[in-house]
């Protein structure tokens, strides 16, 4: 045995190969026996090391994320040796069985994720991607990395998967910008799908938008993922000091034209929306500003989402080209001035009024109409309201920056 130093009463150092010179046969074995498990020891010991460093150096990476944990006794000083100490951390963690709390508030699964040690939430994220991928209330880092080991499983198991290489191609559009870009859900079976860009984690504000009719994530992920580009870079130019996150969701099932005026497909969405708004809200060390931002048939999903059982959880609604929404503005479980309502000129959905009074016209629904025109002269306002320059989305990103004054009122 090499690398280690057995002296004739059995203390091992590292060093030059055993002695065994003048040993009984059974003595020399038993000291060789040892050097050998010694040799193992070092070696782990020297994995351990490694395997430590890079932790720290995933600690210093984002220190913020792990702060925001509000472990008693870990601080900006402090290393990965130091964070599993004050988790209370033990070696035998591999064996512990984890029991992932499905189906519980999103709140719950917040203070169940926080709970864990980092070797638990990223052996959970390994063993079962599909579950942490889509579970509210766990960090968007995480569902991120799980959801990204769906998508590769996807697209190795079939590289013209439609599905899949809609997704891959809007992680590509969310990564023009340059920020963190999240895949925040993937549902493979119902073809859903939401993108962040910008850390849902540590964003001060966050907006979450709603899409409308005939939206799928095969046709149209990457346009509604350039929507969400549109506007993150809307509300930098607004205040470049506020950190936001825009998550680009389509996370029910839409309806097309002929299904539009019914509320089937908004009863089915409501509960996905409440909880994604929750889970987002629910994050350690308290939620940001939560703007949910809904467009022509969305708007009738957050409507049925407000009445889902709990709260919101948004701090401001804002309801742009809606066919009406079910609720009044102060429904909302907002203030009804934090509920914002938009319409552009020859937007003749809006103007159908197939779930209820226009919003638009505040002075009978309540809240806070805003100026939502594009730079179009004549055509399809409905789909206007994301366009460059345009008065909706100056609106839109005073709103989710907390610029209330600038917003320019009806």
């Amino acid at each position: 045995a090499s690398g280690v130093a057995v002296s004739a009463q059995g203390d091992v150092t590292p060093g030059a190969q055993a002695d065994t010179t003048g040993m009984a046969p059974e003595q020399a074995a038993a000291v060789l026996d040892r050097a050998a498990a010694a040799s193992t020891v070092l070696a782990e010991l020297d994995r351990c090391r490694e395997a430590t460093a890079r932790a720290d150096a995933l600690l210093r990476s984002d220190i913020g994320q792990f702060l925001a944990l509000g472990v008693p006794g870990f601080d900006a000083s402090s290393g990965f040796v130091d964070l599993a100490l004050a988790l209370n951390v033990t070696g035998n963690l591999a064996s512990r069985t984890l029991a992932v709390p499905v189906g519980a508030d999103p709140e719950v699964v917040a203070f169940w994720w926080a709970g864990l040690s980092l070797d638990e939430q990223l052996r959970l994220i390994n063993d079962s991607p599909e579950l942490i991928g889509g579970l509210d209330g766990v960090s968007a880092w995480a569902r991120d990395l799980a959801n990204r080991a769906v998508l590769e499983e996807l697209l190795r198991a079939n590289p013209l998967d439609p599905f899949a290489l809609s997704v891959a191609a809007a992680l590509q559009v969310a990564a023009t910008t340059g920020q963190p870009v999240q895949l925040y859900l993937l549902d493979p079976e119902q073809e859903l799908a939401g993108i962040a860009v910008g850390d849902l984690d540590t964003a001060d504000g966050v907006a979450i938008l709603v899409p409308g009719m005939n939206t799928t994530v095969t046709a149209d992920m990457s346009a509604h993922v350039g929507d969400a580009v549109q506007l993150w870079e809307t509300t930098q130019v607004v205040d470049p000091t506020g950190s936001v996150a825009v998550l680009a969701w389509i996370g029910y099932d839409t309806p097309n034209t002929a299904q539009a005026p019914f509320g089937f497909h908004a009863e089915w969405g409501a509960p996905a929306l409440a909880a994604t708004v929750a889970g987002v809200a629910a994050r350690p060390g308290g939620g940001p500003k939560t703007t949910v931002i809904a467009h022509s048939y969305g708007t009738v999903v957050t409507g049925k989402a407000a009445q889902e059982p709990g709260p919101l959880g948004a701090d401001a609604v804002v309801l742009v080209g809606s066919p009406g929404v079910g609720v009044r503005a102060g429904e909302f479980e907002v203030p009804a001035e934090e509920v914002y309502v938009g319409e552009a000129d020859w937007d003749l959905i809006a103007d159908a009024a197939w779930h209820g009074v226009d919003p638009s016209e505040t002075w009978l629904y309540g809240g806070t109409c805003i100026e939502a025109g594009s730079q179009r002269l004549f055509g399809n306002g409905h789909t206007a309201y994301y366009e460059p320059e345009s008065a909706a989305l100056w609106n839109m990103a005073y709103i989710v920056q907390g610029h209330r004054a600038n917003v320019a009122r009806c």
